[in-house]
């Protein structure tokens, strides 16, 4: 209790979640592509700009889920389930 006339205040703060956190936990999130073309294919992600290297028939990569979209755009990628 304040005593003279003085005001005693009280501060409470509350935890936000960092957004780099949120961010890393999306990036956690991955689909998976599989490589159908000949040779070997690199495809940029249209959300993250993750570079993604397919180094031959039949490679799979997981992808992350931003990029999914933009990844099934792409000839010779398809989506794996």
């Amino acid at each position: 209790m304040p005593c003279c006339g003085q005001v005693t205040l009280v501060s409470q703060t509350h935890a936000l979640p960092d957004s780099a956190k949120l961010r890393d936990r999306a990036a956690r999130v991955t689909v998976n592509f599989q490589y159908t073309g000949r040779t070997g294919l690199t495809a940029v992600g249209s959300a993250t700009g993750m570079q993604y290297r397919f180094i031959g028939p039949g490679a799979t990569l997981p992808v992350d889920a931003r990029d999914q979209y933009g990844m099934m755009a792409v000839p010779k990628l398809r989506l794996v389930r």
